[in-house]
């Protein structure tokens, strides 16, 4: 019932102080300081043509991906980074739309924190409510208050601020009137935080993806999985 889902929404507004990118420029100026000098990306191949480290020039800027691809310098899986990369190595750590298709996201963090200086920083955005995508790798979706479960004192972290970006509705196909309350709810397409590392990790998570999962990230018609040494 679309009529019904257009007044639901007129009678809901998203915050007057929301900004869409408030905490991407936060990090983006973290990154700009002089002690910052070495950022890892974490799934960040040039997906749709998009090559975000080539923003960070000034930096020394590790690419980790699961797959080849444009301006990968790194192939592996980020359940085991710290198995192919040096251990207190990176100023800053950032993951763009990538923590909605890990198994283990807790076990990333942990990973994340082995490889970072203590005091760096890190930025993580992905998604709350969106539809399902690069299947079968979809694991997850983050509320703002998810991020606690994943970066707090016992993995090494405090969060310096989180941020739900682009408020959204979910419309159903089909009209369900025992449901109709269900439309007034309201999701947000992002989910983000910045987080730093205060001190190493005191926990280990000590199983792979393959451990637990048969299935790989859908690869394109170049990369079969024979030719991935991950």
């Amino acid at each position: 019932n679309i009529e019904n889902s257009g007044s639901i929404r007129a009678q809901w507004s998203p915050p007057k102080d929301h900004h869409p990118v408030k905490l991407t420029e936060k990090f983006r100026n973290h990154l700009k300081t002089n002690h910052c000098r070495s950022l890892l990306d974490i799934g960040g191949r040039a997906r749709s043509g998009l090559l975000r480290s080539e923003e960070f020039s000034n930096l020394d800027v590790e690419v980790l991906d699961i797959i080849p691809g444009d301006g990968v310098t790194t192939v592996c899986d980020a359940h085991k980074m710290s198995e192919v990369l040096e251990s207190a190595k990176f100023d800053a750590v950032c993951s763009f739309f990538v923590f909605e298709h890990l198994v283990m996201p807790w076990k990333v963090a942990i990973e994340m924190n082995r490889v970072m200086k203590t005091g760096a920083q890190a930025f993580i955005i992905t998604h709350q409510t969106v539809g399902m995508h690069d299947m079968p790798w979809d694991f997850f979706r983050f509320s703002d208050s998810a991020w606690k479960a994943l970066f707090n004192r016992h993995t090494g972290f405090e969060i310096i601020e989180t941020e739900l970006q682009s408020p959204n509705y979910i419309i159903p196909f089909r009209w369900n009137p025992n449901y109709a309350d269900a439309e007034k709810a309201c999701g947000f397409e992002y989910s983000a935080v910045l987080v730093k590392k205060t001190a190493d990790a005191m926990i280990d998570w000590p199983l792979q993806a393959s451990d637990v999962t048969n299935d790989f990230y859908p690869l394109g018609e170049d990369n079969s999985i024979s030719k991935l040494k991950i």
